[in-house]
């Protein structure tokens, strides 16, 4: 996985609060709004672009992702 420096930070927090998820009280689903899946998409993609095995619930909007950690068992002597 690579890293992120500030700015990337902040454009993805732009780009993530850009997107309208405001819930609906009279809905008796969750999420309650088709725009709120929207941005489980959107994270789901970009976890998947960063090497996460990720995959998104569309029903429920969930979203669920793996990380390996790779462990050098190399012996140090």
């Amino acid at each position: 996985m690579g890293k992120f420096d500030e700015s990337d930070v902040i454009q993805r927090f732009l780009r993530y609060v850009q997107i309208d998820t405001q819930s609906d009280e009279e809905s008796g689903t969750s999420p309650s709004t088709e725009k709120q899946k929207k941005l489980g998409e959107l994270l789901t993609k970009e976890l998947q672009e960063m090497g996460v095995e990720a995959s998104f619930d569309s029903e429920h909007c969930y979203i669920m992702g793996e990380i390996y950690l790779q462990v050098n068992t190399r012996s140090s002597e």
